[in-house]
């Protein structure tokens, strides 16, 4: 029985208080996010159909199958197709299906755009078979990744890496009796790492541009974004960033190299300010007025002097920039020539007039988009990434998500101005099921916040001395 003495001390807790609900709260709690369960030896599968489709990345596989080992990453959406009818499992797309169809869309009206300048401009078959053939691959990634996030949610992006290591690691596995054995091919990474980039031998055939960009989108999300609030979580984290890094390490792209710690750095800077979001929205910004800026450099030569001024080896980019420019109008006119009219008539004709020995990418793939697609198709394409889909990550989620897909777009977005990273499958299906899985880890966070906290002291009130009077009267027999 309690004495006036413990209701006065913090020996006595009061009732358990429920946090207050706001409307955002009720809103949250009502739209929240769900358990992506799944059964226990479906992540194996998945794993398996990313690392078998991976494998296809490698030299010598790849120019005798080309796409059709990516093709196999369709049996991911079987499974979300058999997830969806066999455990009814529609009320997932609450939560992701806000992104999930914007995607779609964004996609979609790019095509359609291709499509109108196929036709304006009478495109030839073989211009209009290598865009369809180029659009299927690119929806292919974007719902391999919303199926992916579909069945796992949040621990897609582990999986994923998982499939992605496996897929590499197997690759540098057979490749090595090709280079002279594991005591040679040791020495060729070890000089490419040293010389920062002179690869030769079994370094070159490593240099597996598709993976090797995809691990460094793993490594800004590991290191910076990854959740390590309990011990396994750190573990987990440690064992991600180590492997990524071997394997970013084994492809060696030196602008990755020199990239991913400049990114992951700005990232945890941005996520420490108090309005992130705004900082985030001001890069999307600077992102396509820097793009339009540079695609005038490269079109009147600038950049091309700007590089020769500087003493950057561009290692011939630049003179394709300037064979280019005779195809296009750095002009708001200028529609566009349709997807795939780049490498199919442009690169292809340069070849076939002697200016070039081989049919090399434009290596530009800011100034492909814009050939292809126009100014038009260009203003969607930055506009919808760099500004468009942060907005919308922070709507369906947070403001964390909008930083991440930031992080990971800016990452690549440097890449965009003197590689071919923009099409590139395995990149688009990082882009894309990323920030969604990390949406949904974040939604889960958000909508189990509201629940009771600890029960704390309180300052006694006037029930807590009435109930202590009963007790004392129930005591003494009821009498006073």
């Amino acid at each position: 029985m309690r004495d006036v003495s413990e209701i006065l001390t913090e020996k006595n807790y009061g009732h358990k208080v429920l946090k207050s609900n706001s409307r955002a709260r009720e809103r949250l709690a009502k739209s929240g996010a769900l358990d992506f369960s799944y059964p226990k030896w479906l992540p194996a599968i998945f794993i398996m159909i990313i690392a078998i489709s991976a494998l296809g990345e490698d030299k010598v596989l790849n120019q005798r199958f080309v796409g059709l080992p990516k093709a196999i990453t369709m049996l991911v959406l079987v499974m979300a197709f058999f997830m969806l009818v066999l455990r009814g499992e529609i009320r997932r797309f609450r939560v992701i299906g806000g992104t999930a169809l914007l995607y779609i869309l964004y996609w979609a009206a790019l095509s359609l755009w291709s499509a109108v300048l196929w036709i304006i401009n009478f495109s030839d078959n073989s211009v209009i078979t290598r865009g369809v053939e180029k659009m299927i691959f690119q929806t292919i990634a974007v719902l391999v990744a919303i199926a992916a996030v579909f069945i796992f949610g949040s621990r897609a992006i582990d999986y994923f890496a998982i499939g992605a290591y496996i897929g590499n690691g197997m690759i540098a596995v057979m490749e090595i009796p090709s280079y002279g054995g594991p005591a040679a091919c040791f020495q060729d990474i070890f000089t490419l790492i040293t010389t920062f980039g002179n690869g030769q031998g079994y370094a070159l055939a490593m240099e597996i541009h598709e993976l090797t960009f995809l691990f460094g989108m793993f490594l800004v999300y590991y290191f910076v974004f990854a959740p390590r609030n309990t011990p396994q979580q750190k573990r987990n984290n440690r064992w991600h960033i180590v492997l990524s890094t071997v394997f970013l390490l084994l492809g060696f792209k030196r602008a990755l190299v020199l990239l991913v710690p400049l990114v992951s750095l700005a990232a945890w800077f941005i996520r420490k300010r108090k309005n992130p979001f705004k900082i985030t929205m001001c890069i999307g910004v600077i992102w396509v007025v820097f793009y339009t800026f540079y695609l005038y450099a490269v079109y009147t030569g600038a950049a091309k002097q700007f590089a020769e001024n500087a003493g950057i080896d561009m290692m011939g980019r630049d003179f394709l920039w300037t064979l280019a420019k005779r195809y296009y109008t750095f002009s708001p006119l200028y529609m566009g020539q349709g997807f795939g009219s780049v490498d199919n008539v442009i690169v292809a004709e340069l070849y076939e007039a002697g200016l070039i020995n081989k049919g090399y990418p434009l290596h530009n793939d800011v100034l492909k988009v814009f050939i292809e697609f126009g100014f038009p198709g260009y203003l969607l394409w930055s506009g919808a990434q760099f500004i468009l889909f942060p907005i919308l990550f922070k709507k369906f989620f947070d403001t964390d998500t909008a930083v991440l897909y930031m992080s990971t777009m800016s990452l690549m977005a440097a890449t965009y101005m003197t590689d071919n990273t923009a099409f590139y499958f395995w990149c688009m299906m990082g882009l894309r099921l990323i920030p969604l899985a990390y949406g949904v880890l974040r939604k889960n966070l958000k909508t189990t916040g509201i629940k009771e906290e600890k029960a704390r002291w309180e300052p006694p009130g006037q029930g807590d001395f009435q109930q202590l009077v009963k007790e004392r009267m129930a005591q003494n027999g009821g009498s006073e």
